[in-house]
């Protein structure tokens, strides 16, 4: 098992006890500290957010970590990977991107995906705070600082159908979506910070009162087994 904290990268193995550090550094020859999302490829690799210290990638068989030094991916705060393998990179002010044949050599090749004022359809905010796809529908959902963005076709940076707060059908109890889950049985959930959690079926939101769920700030949600 692979934890990272604020202390870093730590690893435990099936026979150990205790977890061990790894330790890695970024492309200023900093240790990697205040690790916010890992995620794990089919190569082997580990992709690795650290707060404001960027996006890297470590290799599990030659134990060794390589920074993606970029001015975007510096900013990496959350990760997802789709069904078709494709890394999907969550930034704190610099929107989103999608990884392009990440393990090339050279530069980190990556489609960006940003809030562009005026532009009903483009990403609603470029603080980000949690990714989760929706296989059924092909769809790619994004939680953020000023609601959710659900990308409809990933080669085209405005196709976001966005939900925010307001007084129609469908609008959104309050903004922050802080975290997203897709359970077995197809439903998504989006659970907000300062308005509940709600569930989204045949197009609609369901809300969760007060009275059916007890608090109202919600920061992580996990699915039954």
């Amino acid at each position: 098992i692979w934890i990272g904290g604020d202390k870093g990268l730590f690893r435990k193995n099936a026979l150990d006890r205790n977890f061990h550090p790894v330790p890695i550094s970024n492309s200023a020859g900093r240790p990697v500290k205040a690790v916010t999302s890992i995620i794990k490829d089919d190569k082997l690799n580990l992709w690795i957010a650290a707060f404001d210290q960027g996006l890297l990638r470590y290799d599990i068989r030659e134990d060794r970590a390589y920074a993606c030094d970029d001015a975007v991916l510096r900013k990496a705060h959350v990760l997802a990977r789709d069904v078709a393998g494709n890394i999907w990179v969550g930034t704190w002010g610099a929107g989103v991107v999608r990884l392009v044949n990440p393990l090339a050599p050279g530069p980190t090749r990556y489609v960006h995906y940003k809030h562009v004022p005026g532009r009903t359809h483009s990403l609603l905010d470029d603080i980000i705070y949690d990714i989760e796809e929706n296989p059924e529908q092909n769809t790619i959902w994004i939680g953020g600082r000023s609601g959710l963005s659900i990308l409809h076709d990933i080669d085209n940076p405005d196709s976001f159908q966005n939900f925010f707060p307001g007084d129609n059908v469908g609008d959104l109890p309050y903004n922050e979506v802080n975290s997203i889950l897709r359970t077995r049985d197809g439903l998504m959930w989006i659970g907000l910070l300062g308005g509940g959690v709600e569930d989204y079926t045949n197009e609609f939101f369901t809300r969760y009162s007060a009275r059916l769920f007890p608090f109202q700030e919600v920061r992580a949600e996990m699915a039954h087994l």
